[in-house]
């Protein structure tokens, strides 16, 4: 799943890349730390963790279970991914955001029955931009649900998104291939917490997940001009998205899903941090997830892929 933010001061920035030497400091890029897990154990309050592409694992579980690891994100920490490395902002990113993946596949690569329940846990308000998550698999765990994310309490700022209260907002987003032992393996809003929670969904796909029942949602989430398995809402459809090809993770959109050009333009933010490095930021966002032109044809495809 990759996703973008509005922008904010930071602290301190934290620097990560996998191809990076070990032994870093995570100052800078010439002393990136080669995990995200090490720049989460140091990052305050306030601060700015930027990601260089690569494949991100979560590190060992402190537990007796491995699968109960997962990238555990604090309140006020905000994670920005894409980078190639070497970029001094956030806007100067190249856009890599396809290629900086946050893994929950563990054990041997490719199995499912082994792989973290949550990819990332998170809670209070976070900003969480660039990335794709995929491999979660919350079948057996405690909370079986939210394989992809699972959000405790508080807010997430993604997608791009924009809050008020506990709610989650997610526009051009795709959650495919997450499992959950009860329900809501793609997606799972938690009205049991402390402070219930909800997400608001638009122009986006939900599909391809499973679970024991309501495989794709479950809870409190509110939609539009989605495909959306079990929700009603304006524009929703409870179709097959037809991926280009769902077994290899193609996520891309074929020339005959139903989700090419259906999409509401109300919901494409502006390009707040100039994805596209043109110095305009009263533009609609530009590009896509794989950085190609974010509108083509007739209109806005839904999903994270614009098909070309």
């Amino acid at each position: 799943m990759g996703v973008l933010a509005l922008p904010a001061s930071a602290q301190a920035v934290w620097h990560v890349d996998a191809s990076a030497a070990t032994g870093g400091s995570g100052a800078s890029w010439a002393s990136a730390f080669t995990t995200l897990g090490a720049a989460l154990a140091v990052a305050q309050c306030g601060d700015e963790i930027w990601v260089a592409d690569g494949t991100y694992f979560p590190p060992p579980s402190a537990s007796a279970d491995p699968r109960a690891t997962a990238f555990y994100v604090p309140r006020d920490l905000k994670l920005y991914g894409g980078f190639a490395g070497g970029e001094t902002s956030v806007a100067a990113r190249v856009g890599l955001f396809a290629t900086t993946v946050l893994s929950g596949d563990l054990g041997a690569l490719g199995a499912t029955a082994d792989n973290a329940h949550h990819v990332v846990r998170t809670w209070g308000t976070v900003t969480i931009d660039g990335f794709r998550i995929e491999r979660g698999n919350a079948v057996g765990a405690p909370v079986p649900n939210g394989g992809a994310i699972l959000c405790e309490t508080g807010q997430i700022l993604s997608a791009p998104a924009l809050f008020e209260g506990s709610t989650l907002e997610l526009r051009n987003c795709t959650f495919a291939l997450n499992t959950g032992s009860t329900g809501g393996g793609g997606l799972f809003a938690n009205t049991s917490a402390a402070v219930p929670a909800r997400a608001w969904l638009r122009n986006s796909i939900v599909s391809f997940n499973r679970g024991a029942v309501a495989q794709d949602i479950s809870g409190a989430i509110q939609a539009w001009d989605s495909i959306a398995p079990g929700v009603s809402g304006p524009g929703v459809l409870n179709v097959n998205p037809r991926f280009e090809n769902v077994r290899p993770k193609d996520l891309c959109l074929r020339a005959d899903s139903p989700a090419v050009d259906v999409g509401n333009l109300a919901w494409l933010p502006q390009d707040a941090l100039d994805v596209d490095g043109d110095g305009i930021l009263a533009e609609l966002l530009p590009v896509d997830l794989a950085g190609a032109t974010r509108v083509l044809g007739l209109g806005i495809d839904l999903g994270s892929f614009e098909r070309p």
